[in-house]
């Protein structure tokens, strides 16, 4: 199933393309792509919903454990470009300009 997008406007289709035809001159074999993403525990994750009438019991196997407890998350980093990727770099504490800035200095020298 295709994830669904929200369709381009003509200005944000202007806009890209006008983007495209003045960067096209450029050694994109020298460009790296970066992005990081955040991770939360149980996102993503769909209920199971089980149906009974009232004269029925509750099964064990209709139960599941829901643990309650704050909530995980962690956010990755990482980048991409011609011919080479880096790894998947955990970000741990305080994300800021400097620590990324101090990541892509290492990283992406």
């Amino acid at each position: 199933m295709q994830k669904k997008r929200v369709a381009l406007t003509p200005l944000q289709a202007r806009k890209r393309l006008d983007w495209a035809i003045r960067y096209q001159g450029i050694d994109w074999r020298r460009v790296k792509w970066s992005d990081e993403y955040m991770v939360r525990r149980g996102q993503g994750v769909r209920p199971i919903w089980t149906f009974l009438s009232p004269r029925e019991a509750l099964r064990v196997q209709d139960v599941s454990e829901a643990r309650r407890q704050g909530a995980v998350r962690q956010m990755f980093w990482a980048a991409f470009g011609h011919g080479s990727r880096t790894p998947l770099v955990p970000l741990v504490g305080n994300v800021n300009t400097i620590g990324i800035y101090d990541l892509y200095s290492v990283i992406l020298a």
